[in-house]
């Protein structure tokens, strides 16, 4: 989902001009880089309005993830709490050693707590 289809913005792809969600439009400037790169975007790849189209796509869309070599998932915009989520989350998926002090040990509970609904919302 790239958010409300209603709140749109409009990019440039060679000579054609492209409406895009603002949620989509923030992920782009987010991703932009001073060296070329090369993004598949489901939103802009896909023909939406097609449906014979778009469900054929779908079902290539586990291919375009398996051959990817790296993936980015847009969570929306950074809020007040979503940097404690991803800390927690970032130690969930890196911590090698059993040593180290959990981020929800070192964080107020409700810091924690918010943290982790901002990035699963």
């Amino acid at each position: 989902m790239w958010g409300d289809p209603n709140a749109t913005s409009t990019i440039v792809i060679g000579e054609h001009q492209l409406p895009i969600t603002k949620s989509l439009e923030l992920a782009l400037r987010q991703l932009r880089s001073k060296k070329a790169i090369t993004l598949w975007i489901d939103a802009i790849c896909i023909n939406q309005s097609d449906i014979i189209e778009r469900n054929s796509q779908v079902r290539e869309m586990e291919l375009i993830y398996e051959i990817a070599m790296k993936v980015n998932i847009w969570l929306g915009p950074e809020t007040p709490h979503s940097v404690f989520g991803i800390e927690i989350l970032s130690y969930l998926a890196n911590a090698k050693n059993a040593a180290e002090k959990p981020p929800w040990e070192q964080l107020p509970p409700y810091l924690a707590s918010a943290g982790l609904k901002d990035i699963m919302s």
